[in-house]
């Protein structure tokens, strides 16, 4: 089992309860399951996902909040009010949280979207908390001055407080209505709106107005802390422990994120089956940057999130169904020290989620070249694009292991060494399927069709290219 070890013995948990809006967060002194950890925050990830899908269709308020909540219950994240799992329950919502924070920090897109699907996390965690609980959070932030506006001064200005609660999405009413005095800079949106009454630079706000404060305090100080990790993001990725972990969460966005994984992707299904994994050959046809994982996985009986991830979501596309990629998994993780109940708990469910049978029930397709490129591997990794990756002499090695003839070996390093990774790919697949030279140069843009088309030619004595560049 990998573990995740801090010195600090500290827990820095939310004494306030639900609704934490996570203002900083240490890591308790105890060995915490790697896996287990790295689930909890896909699992996370998947629920902001569908929360941004609610939000991306202009939905209502109420239909947000109403997905955040499902999305929660699906994913087990919410925070029980009371019982025995109630810790260990907020030190996985607070470091899921953090995790992903640092994660998704590193580009605008990321931040946006973390910072957007979160806060109506937040509001919808508010909405079922009360206002007790609002208030006990809004506490977490320093020079936060609220107060109850009392009975008499709820008297005086009763008139003004009923003229501004009239019209369209407005309170209802000063009657029976709690207010509450803060500075009106802390309600900007509401006093251009003029939603709420305005005195000597207090804005009277009613009961109901108040998660929309706190919620706005919870996005400022968050944008400002992703704006402060992306100055540190290459540093945090070389940390030992949390580098692969961070590197991993970024591969689970990219994947849900990306448009080219949805179900209705155009590439072909191929026709690999289960049985022609079995022995220690990789199979004909294969691109080197899966043969690479391959290799990998026989040899180590194990790979990282990113390594299984592009080379499930590989012969996913190549054609393996998802009791074959279930039993061909396990099989090569029992072979090494992942027991069987292990593997059920802690791989299984990404596997599933591939083929949309959990998560957001949305099949995914076989990485592009070019997402394959942009994903550089950390220690210990094994995924991304061998000829960007590799050092000339493990290219050269690499392209003889897999049939490349010796004088087809030079181009295609030379190809590699200028940055043209995919025609440098397309040229090995020219030199191990003896295509004709005379159609031009074949850049490659996915491994799948690579795979797939290579066993056409075998096959078939097919002529047809890939993608050729005119």
């Amino acid at each position: 089992m990998e573990v995740l070890r801090s010195r600090n013995a500290e827990v820095g948990l939310s004494s306030r309860g639900y609704a934490s809006v996570y203002r900083q967060f240490n890591f308790p002194g105890v060995d915490q399951d790697r896996e287990e950890l790295l689930s909890a925050c896909l699992d996370r990830l998947t629920a902001l996902k569908e929360i941004e899908d609610k939000l991306a269709k202009d939905a209502r308020t109420e239909e947000v909040m109403e997905a955040a909540r499902a999305a929660e219950l699906k994913h087990s994240l919410g925070v029980p009010s009371k019982g025995d799992g109630r810790l260990d329950q907020i030190f996985k919502d607070e470091s899921t949280h953090f995790l992903l924070r640092v994660s998704l920090s590193k580009t605008n897109e990321q931040r946006d979207f973390f910072l957007k699907t979160e806060s109506n996390l937040l509001a919808s965690r508010l909405g079922q908390a009360g206002s007790e609980a609002v208030l006990s959070v809004l506490e977490d932030f320093p020079d936060m001055s609220i107060e109850v506006v009392k009975r008499a001064e709820m008297v005086e200005l009763q008139v003004d407080l009923d003229a501004v609660a009239r019209g369209p999405r407005r309170s209802p009413g000063s009657a029976g209505t709690l207010y509450y005095k803060v500075a009106f800079n802390l309600v900007p949106y509401h006093v251009a709106a003029r939603r709420v009454l305005v005195r000597s630079g207090y804005a009277y706000v009613p009961e109901n107005y108040l998660i929309d404060i706190l919620v706005s305090q919870f996005r400022s100080s968050l944008s400002k802390s992703l704006a402060d990790i992306a100055k540190t993001s290459a540093f945090m990725a070389q940390h030992q422990s949390f580098g692969p972990l961070l590197a991993e969460i970024q591969n689970h966005y990219y994947a849900i994120a990306s448009e080219g994984h949805a179900k209705t992707s155009t590439l072909a299904r191929g026709d690999l089956k289960r049985a022609e994994l079995r022995n220690s050959d990789v199979p004909a046809g294969v691109p080197l940057c899966m043969a690479n994982l391959m290799n990998k996985l026989k040899d180590s009986h194990h790979l990282k999130h990113g390594g299984r991830m592009q080379l499930g979501l590989f012969l996913k596309s190549c054609g393996l169904t998802m009791e074959e990629s279930l039993s061909f998994w396990k099989d090569e993780f029992q072979k090494g020290s992942v027991a069987s109940d292990r593997f059920d708990k802690q791989y299984a469910y990404s596997i599933r989620h591939t083929y949309g049978k959990e998560g957001r029930r949305k099949e995914l397709s076989c990485y592009g070249c070019m997402k394959i490129i942009n994903s550089t591997p950390g220690p210990g990794e094994h995924h991304g694009c061998p000829y960007k990756e590799f050092s000339e002499p493990r290219l050269k090695q690499s392209l003889s292991a897999i049939g490349v003839p010796a004088a087809e070996v030079a181009p295609i390093v030379s190809l590699a060494k200028e940055n043209h990774y995919q025609l440098a790919c397309g040229k090995t697949f020219m030199a191990t399927n003896q295509t004709d030279p005379s159609e031009g140069a074949i850049v490659v843009t996915n491994p799948a069709e690579y795979f797939n088309r290579a066993r056409t030619l075998r096959r078939e004595g097919a002529t047809a290219p890939m993608d050729v560049d005119s």
